[in-house]
């Protein structure tokens, strides 16, 4: 192009900002942009916001968070973008606390942290452990007005099902239902896995039936952890129609789903079907 003499725009070089950032070649992005000053353009908050992608993608975690404060002393304010992206890296690092104060560093400036931001948040402290702050910040986002999402909730329900925490798993639900925030296949699989796991068989074939009543369709962790409920009581033909009825709906079973009705067939010293799902693994895995 500019050998033919057109002039590149701002928005050529940040294409070829966020082609370099995706392709990892940082190391083209950083002399872009030195380019780019040298041609007089000044670099605006989209072509900051995908460097700054672009070093979390080449682990440069430090660098990319350092390059927010650089753009405010541009003059070039991060958006509700930036900071998601920032956010959104540092948690995938497990940088919590730095995500959290980013977090005070937004409601004290300009922007406005939205319902995306928190439930980043929110969905690192869970996978971390933290519970507890996860619940913390969840209601602190309330209380903020600002409104959870189907996301928000299906972490923490994944997450207070794991700790055994049903009454409050429960009552998530109960809140998204009357809130008219449609559970989704995530909230209902967490529930239903946890209620099996706890030998709460009953309680997790109703919450099955309420996924049907919804037109939810079940995917395979639905499947596969009602197949170990009903293999766990012995109700072998039960989880062999689980079985069937998740082949008739396209959702392929895994090793998973044949180690757990092998295992069944086995306590109940029904070898021959055993031997069969068996047999059946080498056709379909």
């Amino acid at each position: 192009m500019m050998k033919l003499g057109y002039e590149p725009s701002i928005v050529t070089l940040s294409s070829l900002v966020n082609g370099f950032c995706h392709g990892k070649r940082i190391s083209d992005v950083v002399a872009l942009v030195d380019q780019m000053v040298e041609m007089g353009y000044e670099p605006n908050t989209v072509t900051f916001t995908t460097l700054i992608h672009g070093l979390f993608l080449h682990n440069k975690a430090s660098e990319a968070v350092a390059l927010v404060d650089r753009m405010a002393e541009k003059g070039c304010q991060p958006n509700l973008v930036t900071y998601g992206v920032v956010v959104n890296g540092l948690c995938k690092r497990g940088d919590i606390d730095l995500a959290l104060h980013l977090l005070k560093k937004m409601e004290g400036g300009k922007v406005d942290p939205g319902v995306v931001i928190y439930t980043t948040i929110i969905d690192s402290l869970c996978r971390y452990r933290h519970v507890n702050d996860a619940l913390n910040l969840f209601n602190e986002m309330e209380k903020k007005g600002i409104r959870p999402d189907v996301v928000t909730y299906s972490s923490l329900v994944s997450c207070l099902c794991h700790y055994g925490r049903w009454n409050d798993a429960s009552q998530l639900l109960r809140d998204m239902i009357e809130r008219k925030v449609n559970p989704d296949v995530v909230t209902f699989s967490a529930l239903i896995d946890a209620f099996v796991k706890e030998g709460k068989l009953t309680e997790a074939e109703k919450l099955y039936e309420e996924m049907i009543k919804r037109s939810i369709d079940p995917n395979i962790v639905t499947f596969n952890s009602l197949i170990n409920g009903f293999c766990m009581h012995d109700r072998l033909n039960e989880a062999k129609q689980m079985f069937s009825l998740m082949v008739s709906k396209d959702c392929l079973p895994n090793i998973v789903t044949y180690n757990t009705l092998i295992k069944g067939f086995c306590k109940c010293k029904r070898v021959d079907d055993a031997m069969e799902v068996f047999r059946e693994i080498s056709q379909r895995v």
